[in-house]
């Protein structure tokens, strides 16, 4: 008889092993103030802010820069990310955070800012383009740190190993998963949902979308 004790095996008879990844995870009212501390942690010097047009407008990205700042950090803000992020928007992110010679990202918004900011730093630390990372582990060499800052709820996307970008030349979704994909830090403040809209609802989650991909990894994190 099985019993808890058992080891799970696969269709070739070999015991199972799960190996499992999660952000550092600071949680907390007025977590958003850690950002500098963790922005240190990570080796920062210049730091690149993916968010969305409403997150600037909430006065969540100046609080964020005035935290930066005081922990001797230079943020640098891309604030062009649209409802489904599309690849030209990651391109058009990465050159500024190339420009700037920046060296960890930051995403902070909703789910779009931070799969854009996910999909730059594959992009960053690997070349190509979107589509090259089109399925699972595709990306093989190191990213640069990441944080992610939801100012929504619903998704997850900040602490899930996926992300998903329109390629709008060849009219598809393109969907990023792997250990790489996991960010290195997510600052999760309940401050920040308070400027939603009232008529605001979380984002529906089908059985099959990207964003419910397990934390469960067999293969390594090229970090």
């Amino acid at each position: 008889m099985d019993t808890l004790l058992d080891a799970p095996h696969d269709s070739t008879g070999a015991a199972r092993v799960f190996r499992f990844f999660l952000p550092e995870i600071i949680c907390g009212w007025g977590a958003l103030a850690e950002a500098g501390r963790t922005g240190c942690r990570l080796g920062a010097r210049r730091v690149l802010v993916v968010t969305e047009p409403e997150a600037v407008g909430s006065g969540w990205i100046a609080e964020l820069h005035h935290d930066l700042g005081q922990a001797g950090l230079e943020p640098v803000t891309w604030d062009a990310v649209s409802p489904t992020p599309r690849n030209h928007e990651v391109v058009a992110a990465l050159q500024v955070y190339r420009a700037h010679d920046c060296d960890v990202i930051i995403g902070m918004g909703g789910r779009a800012a931070m799969d854009t900011a996910k999909a730059v730093a594959v992009l960053a630390g690997n070349g190509g383009s979107v589509a090259d990372y089109d399925g699972f582990d595709r990306v093989t060499r190191p990213t640069p740190p990441t944080v992610m800052i939801p100012t929504t709820i619903g998704s997850g996307a900040e602490i899930l190993q996926s992300c998903a970008i329109n390629d709008t030349a060849r009219r598809r979704m393109v969907t990023m998963l792997g250990c790489a994909l996991v960010p290195d830090a997510c600052l999760v403040d309940p401050r920040l949902i308070s400027t939603l809209p009232p008529n605001w609802s979380p984002p529906a989650v089908s059985r099959r979308s990207p964003w419910r991909s397990r934390a469960t990894c067999p293969g390594r994190r090229p970090r």
